[in-house]
């Protein structure tokens, strides 16, 4: 099935239900069906772009790292992160360095909200990649370093490159543009992936 909303920034591929089998048992009073509708929404180059709000986008952070011997093995423990800020890895199943595997992508309170940040591998330095008001699911591009993800029901593609190279002023500095419009009223089912391909994005609702 193809579908193109009004403003022709959502491109569905293909949509698809599936429901799990009814089962039927003595003394069941109801039986429950199952259904999860998959989306596939193609990355589309062409879409619109956004400066975002770059005040905070980019701001750096000392490193933390450390490191100790353990007592038990003697073998040297490496620690990236040791402020008492909240830091969470993206989904476990999802890739959480960038592709050319010199940063480390997750999720922190450090900023006062929850953002995303890049850490250093190199030399433990954190920078901010995100300033929104509630940025959620996220997935790495496979392919460069860069990440999309999704902050009230628009999915985004970040170019981590571009803000890790940011200067001082931000000035004229493009470093995300807008893949999709989700419907205002959906509710993602579990989080959003991307294709091998780097060309299709999948997601639940």
């Amino acid at each position: 099935m193809e579908q193109e909303d009004n403003d022709g920034t959502v491109r569905i591929f293909s949509a698809r239900a599936c429901a799990a089998p009814l089962e039927k048992k003595e003394k069941s009073k109801a039986n429950w069906l199952s259904a999860v509708l998959v989306l596939v929404i193609a990355i589309n180059a062409n879409c619109s772009q956004s400066s975002q709000n770059t005040y905070h986008v980019g701001r750096s952070f000392s490193s933390e790292r450390m490191t100790y011997k353990d007592s038990v093995t003697g073998h040297e423990i490496f620690m990236l992160t040791t402020s008492p800020a909240k830091d969470n890895k993206i989904y476990q199943t999802h890739p959480n360095w960038t592709a050319d595997g010199r940063h480390i992508v997750f999720m922190s309170d450090r900023a006062g909200t929850n953002q995303y940040f890049a850490l250093s591998v190199n030399t433990g330095a954190i920078t901010q990649l995100t300033n929104d008001q509630s940025p959620g699911n996220a997935f790495l591009n496979r392919a460069k370093p860069g990440m999309f993800y999704v902050s009230d029901n628009t999915i985004w593609a970040l170019d981590i490159d571009a803000i890790l190279n940011l200067n001082d002023k931000k000035q004229n500095t493009r470093f995300r543009r807008k893949v999709a419009d989700l419907p205002r009223k959906a509710k993602l089912s579990g989080t959003l992936s991307v294709d091998s391909n780097g060309k299709d994005i999948y997601l639940g609702v």
